[in-house]
């Protein structure tokens, strides 16, 4: 265990390893030498779990400090995986690979300005299965809005800045409605989606949803 707890309230103790939903997406898919892109890694965590489970991991992060931290805790896991900096919502650049098995997508949909347009972007690489962690608007008030055709509800979200790690990197967010993010997902290709786990958190509703394309 390294690091030190965020506040008495957030992050006071240490997280489990390997995450329970890196064993979710290994019961429901399989993770040995299936090839996964983990959007948003954060510290590590996920990728460790990922790798230790015989993923071949993809995992990109926003911030260019939680790429290093990545590469640390991999190391001293002696995890081999390939860790990058991406801005999810900037064009995908091409040292990552245009396919995939599995995309674990924890905890960052709800930091985005563009969600509907980032899943547009991300799904169509994804050839198997997603397990997609994410606050959702269903009990807030929403907005409409369309991307391509698409129709959707959202609710923003004011981002605390820069500096906060837990934060995002634009001033406000949409969080969308669990019944359009389904849509939306079914929408490019997974048809067996649906909801397995929904839960009540201090910032509002959570849902886990796990997606395959067969």
């Amino acid at each position: 265990m390294f690091g030190a707890p965020y506040s008495r309230s957030k992050r006071s103790s240490a997280q489990p390893m390997p995450d329970y939903r890196a064993g979710i997406l290994d019961s429901e898919f399989g993770l040995k030498g299936r090839a996964v892109l983990e959007a948003g890694c954060f510290e590590g965590n996920h990728t460790v779990g990922l790798a230790q489970s015989g993923a071949l991991v993809t995992a990109f992060d926003g911030r260019v400090e939680n790429v290093v931290k990545t590469q640390v805790r991999c190391s001293f896991f002696a995890i081999k995986a390939n860790i990058v900096y991406w801005n999810a919502e900037t064009q995908k650049p091409g040292y990552i690979a245009d396919r995939f098995d599995l995309l674990h997508h924890v905890g960052v949909l709800y930091h985005l300005s563009k969600p509907i347009a980032h899943l547009a972007s991300l799904l169509p690489l994804i050839e198997t299965g997603v397990l997609l962690d994410t606050h959702v608007a269903d009990d807030m008030e929403t907005q409409v809005d369309t991307f391509q055709g698409l129709e959707y509800r959202y609710a923003n979200f004011r981002e605390a800045g820069r500096e906060p790690p837990f934060a995002g990197l634009t001033p406000s967010a949409q969080w969308i409605h669990s019944e359009d993010l389904l849509s939306t997902i079914r929408y490019f290709g997974f048809k067996n989606a649906r909801i397995i786990e929904d839960r009540s958190e201090p910032n509002g509703k959570r849902v886990c949803i796990i997606a395959s394309r067969n």
